[in-house]
């Protein structure tokens, strides 16, 4: 082979692994944000069924783990915080409302939803 075509074949290996390296950083970068909003984001049937009095242990079964992105400052938002209670917010999976929880000594005292300002 001459060296040209070694060259040529060269920057076109070199070509294709930079793209394919590209791609798949595009690919996991994509899956990272969509699993960082999945963890700030529940169905307003959640909201709804949960009661004021209900046990904490019970109703953060059935939120997502872990804080997310997407709900930094949300409480900035709302109305002021419950003094002595210990509060998870989220955002609604199809609409721009923030739900609040607040638990104390166990059991959730207070439930809230206002607009999501984005």
């Amino acid at each position: 082979m001459s060296s040209k075509k070694n060259v040529a074949l060269g920057c076109a290996l070199t070509a294709v692994v930079l793209v394919v390296g590209v791609g798949a950083l595009l690919v996991w970068g994509v899956s990272k944000l969509l699993d960082e909003v999945e963890k700030g984001v529940i169905p307003a049937s959640v909201y709804e069924s949960a009661e004021v009095g209900d046990a904490e242990a019970d109703l953060r079964k059935k939120f997502p783990e872990g804080g997310s992105l997407l709900t930094d400052g949300v409480e900035k938002d709302g109305p002021p915080l419950p003094e002595n209670a210990d509060c998870e917010h989220f955002v609604d999976d199809e609409e721009d409302i923030v739900y609040r929880f607040c638990f104390r000594d166990g059991k959730l005292s207070s439930k809230e939803s206002y607009p999501h300002k984005i």
